[in-house]
């Protein structure tokens, strides 16, 4: 949209407000702006660099009148912030300066970059419909099929190569085509070849010279794999004389290595399964036959049901990564056919030809492992991320499930004993039938604690259950803690079936409320009915899949903060490369090159000088050095901050070097060297020259790098002054200014092991904990801020987690405390009465693109809650955000 604006200058309908267009790739237009106050900032529960954000976009050209807007209107826009994802700007503010509907999209997606990042996907999708006059939904609704591309559109020298996301091999759709096309001729016409050995390479050769003579089709498999033979072939192809009816086929995965020329070549068609659960048990059921589901014994099919769920909702995670899980594993339809093919192995040796088992003697525990350890947590490498897949897998798998409405999916309530209205105005979304659940009802779903009984003797302690059935009198329950100790005997709480009276369930304020139900009956046809009748609207709820009802608008402000990314890689400057033109001038120096300089290399030699002065207001001194003693050197806080005063002097002193240089270049002072060239390619991309680059940092433009640069930098010379290596207990600190947070978190823990030498703290005893809005300084604390947390929530007066449709939420000032565990009472050992909160671990991360683990965090949850809902909710910390 932008290239077409750009060729159609003379248009009155079709302009691009460049200032706008620049503040959206770089966070800055033509002039900058102070950020917005902090007090503004804390209620809108924007960081410095989003305070900035909108300083800068108060900047803008006709945006004058938006800062009054927001400082009359806080609460209204602390609404939008926290709202839905089709939330409109605050009273549909616009700066009265646009004149068509393309424009004010564009004044949407400046407000939106500031405050909503998560809506820009939508809108400059309406922006390219607009600035072309399409319907894109048309498109999709009326795309050419297969054999019209084939026929119609490609010809011999065009190959059809078709990509696709791992896991999904489109190579049957061709397979149909051919069999549809050549009929009973397919067989001679049509050839397949999976690509990946040398012997494979001189078969497809071959058949391709044949096939070129003789005008049939050659399929090739998985081309991605052979990335240097692909190279050769699209030579060979261009020299070859092809028959008019010859066609190549290949399929590959998105792979950066496959030759660019031979993309250009291809027709491209990119594959994606349909996404959602529905969609994917769809897909299980149709590809597998009645002769196999309907099986004896009758167990069989449920247990497909189950692992057709499972492997449903561990594909539909990935579309939430980082989330979801926390890097795109290569989960595959292989994993579901192993799995199937191993459950069929072991039902067959249960059953010995009879129509039914007792599903309390199926191996749930080997099927656990099995898919926790080998088929689907084979390929995890994260800790968390198996923890969730062990949760879905011991829900699931279970005798329980051949029970009757058992629950493949539920939804978690949290039930008041006032009722409540439906007014709602903090931005979590609650459904209607949610606030109306009666707190004093008994029902499916309810969570209590109950004292467990075994050969007539009752445990010391409660438990916590789930009700599972329910009669006038009794209740049946599921306990969530599968194992427990009687005197030295290790029993199966759930062996067995669990009925009790009424009276002896202790009920608690949550309700996993069953969503999904399994089918009664469950032969294919069934199951294939069943599929069909699922609603819609709740599969495709990401609190089916475990997580918060709003996780898709995290994963959309990602994907939006990629797409102004990759735009502004896209981007030209004055002539058609940007690098043709430097590298012409390294051949020129001296002041005669002055008037050869090109206007985008003076724009950011204006921006090199701006950046000095950042750098040389903020800093002027640099960096300072810490206080040493003769004994310094022992202290693990001198050291870890001793390297990170050497880091910072490293990074600043090759910012002004190399800063210096392009002023000097472009001035026509000095030539121009390799290092400075890339220096300027990496600058104009606004990507952070790799000599700058020696610590990890989210994803900034240049501008709010050297800002966030400078603000560690500050932090360093505070920690200097005021000498915190030797008493650092009562300093506030900016956990995610480290260059190093997980350096500095293990010197902590060093440091208050020699502290407690004398109590004997050892490094492997202490654990950490983070107590949440609690500043004041004591021993063996550590106080932080700029945390945030992720797919939960934070309640003050509880001083617990608790379960928020909130995407994000800003912690206050915290205290992480470490303990001797040593010392602390196991929770196992209590008695009587259950405890309300209890304590799960919580991973800690840098930034919210969720790929460095730094350590993890306990943190206090209502013991009425099973812990899984926090592990499958992706609960986490970063210490940096945006």
């Amino acid at each position: 949209a932008q290239t077409y604006i750009d060729c159609h200058p003379d248009s009155q309908k079709v302009t691009m407000n460049q200032e706008i267009l620049m503040y959206l790739l770089k966070g800055c237009g033509y002039k900058e702006g102070k950020p917005i106050p902090d007090n503004i900032a804390k209620s809108l529960e924007i960081t410095s660099i989003g305070a900035s954000l909108v300083g800068n976009l108060y900047q803008l050209n006709g945006f004058d009148s938006l800062q009054s807007e927001i400082e009359k209107n806080v609460e209204e826009w602390m609404n939008y912030r926290g709202g839905p994802g089709d939330a409109n700007i605050p009273n549909n503010w616009e700066s009265g300066h646009a004149t068509s509907s393309h424009a004010k999209l564009l004044e949407q997606l400046a407000v939106q970059k500031a405050f909503r990042p998560d809506q820009m996907i939508k809108t400059a999708k309406l922006f390219v419909e607009e600035v072309f006059n399409w319907k894109l939904y048309e498109f999709d609704a009326n795309a050419d099929s297969l054999h019209t591309i084939v026929t119609e559109q490609q010809n011999q020298d065009t190959p059809l190569l078709m990509a696709s996301t791992p896991g999904n091999d489109p190579s049957s759709k061709i397979d149909a085509l051919a069999s549809e096309h050549f009929e009973s001729k397919a067989k001679s016409s049509y050839e397949a070849f999976a690509m990946g050995s040398p012997d494979d390479y001189a078969k497809a050769d071959n058949a391709i010279t044949a096939a070129t003579k003789k005008g049939t089709w050659i399929l090739l498999k998985n081309v991605h794999l052979s990335p240097q033979w692909l190279q050769g072939l699209e030579k060979r192809l261009h020299r070859m004389k092809k028959h008019d009816d010859f066609r190549l086929f290949m399929t590959m995965e998105i792979h950066p290595k496959v030759p660019v020329t031979l993309l250009r070549k291809s027709l491209i068609i990119i594959n994606e399964p349909p996404l959602g659960i529905k969609a994917s048990l769809q897909r299980t059921f149709n590809n597998v036959t009645s002769a196999r589901v309907d099986k004896a014994p009758r167990e069989r099919s449920r247990l497909y049901i189950l692992l057709a769920w499972l492997h449903a909702v561990v594909l539909e995670r990935l579309r939430f990564e980082p989330m979801g899980w926390s890097k795109g594993f290569e989960f595959s339809e292989t994993d579901k056919s192993c799995a199937m093919d191993a459950m069929d192995e072991w039902i067959d040796r249960l059953s010995q030809g009879r129509d039914n088992v007792d599903p309390n003697d199926i191996p749930w525990d080997a099927l656990h492992k099995m898919l926790v350890q080998f088929v689907y947590g084979g390929r995890i490498d994260n800790e968390f991320d198996t923890s969730r897949l062990t949760s879905f897998v011991e829900n699931l798998f279970n005798s329980e499930a051949y029970n009757p409405q058992f629950a493949l999916a539920s939804k978690c309530i949290e039930l008041s004993k006032e009722k409540k209205n439906n007014n709602n105005n903090n931005g979590d979304s609650k459904e209607e039938d949610d606030i109306q659940e009666d707190y004093s009802t008994v029902q499916v779903g309810r969570l209590g604690f109950v004292v467990p009984e075994f050969k007539n003797e009752k445990l010391n302690r409660e438990v916590l259950a789930r009700v599972v059935q329910v009669t006038d009198k009794d209740l049946k329950i599921v306990f969530l803690q599968k194992y427990v100790v009687f005197g030295n005997v290790r029993v199966n709480l759930n062996g067995q079936e669990n009925w009790i009276k009424r009276e002896l369930f202790r009920p608690q304020q949550y309700l996993m409320k069953p969503a999904i139900i399994l089918p009664s009956s469950t032969k294919l046809v069934d199951i294939k009915k069943w599929v069909l009748e699922v609603d819609d609207n709740i599969a495709s709820n990401p609190a089916m899949l475990g997580l918060p009802p709003r996780a898709e608008l995290l994963i959309l402000a990602d994907r939006a903060q990629n797409m102004c990314i990759d735009l502004m890689q896209l981007q030209d400057v004055e002539a058609d490369n940007a690098m043709d033109e430097l590298t012409a001038l390294l051949d020129n120096t001296g002041n005669e090159q002055q008037g050869t300089v090109p206007g985008w290399m003076k724009d950011l030699r204006n921006n090199a000088a701006k950046w000095m002065d950042m750098l040389n207001d903020a800093l002027p001194q640099g960096l300072g050095s810490l206080r040493e003693k003769p004994d310094s050197i022992r202290n693990p806080l001198f050291r870890f901050m001793r390297r990170e005063l050497n880091i910072g002097s490293r990074v600043l002193k090759s910012m002004k070097h190399g800063l210096t240089q392009l002023i000097q270049f472009v001035d026509g002072n000095i030539k121009a060297t390799n290092d400075l060239r890339r220096l300027v390619h990496d600058l104009s991309k606004e990507t952070i020259p790799k000599q700058w680059s020696l610590y990890i940092v989210g994803q900034l433009g240049v501008t709010h790098w050297i800002f966030d640069f400078i603000k560690r930098c500050k932090q360093l010379n505070q920690i200097a002054q005021i000498n915190f290596v030797e008493d650092p207990y009562q300093t506030c600190l900016w956990l995610g200014g480290m260059f190093s947070p997980q350096g500095f978190t293990a010197a902590t823990r060093q440091y208050v092991a020699q502290k407690n030498k004398d109590k004997k703290w050892s490094l492997e005893s202490l654990a950490l904990s983070l107590e949440v809005g609690r500043e004041s300084p004591e021993a063996n604390c550590f106080i932080f801020e700029g945390l945030t947390l992720f797919g939960a929530g934070w309640d003050k007066s509880s001083g617990c987690l608790v379960l928020s449709d909130k995407t994000s939420t800003t912690l206050p000032v915290s205290r992480f405390r470490w303990t001797n565990i040593s010392e602390e009472k196991d929770t196992t050992e209590l008695v009587g009465q259950a405890p309300d909160i209890t304590y799960v671990a919580i991973p800690v991360y840098l930034n919210q693109s969720f790929k460095e683990l730094l350590f993890s965090v306990r943190l206090p949850v209502f013991s009425s809650l099973p812990s899984e809902t926090w592990t499958q909710r992706a609960v986490s910390i970063c210490v940096w955000s945006t």
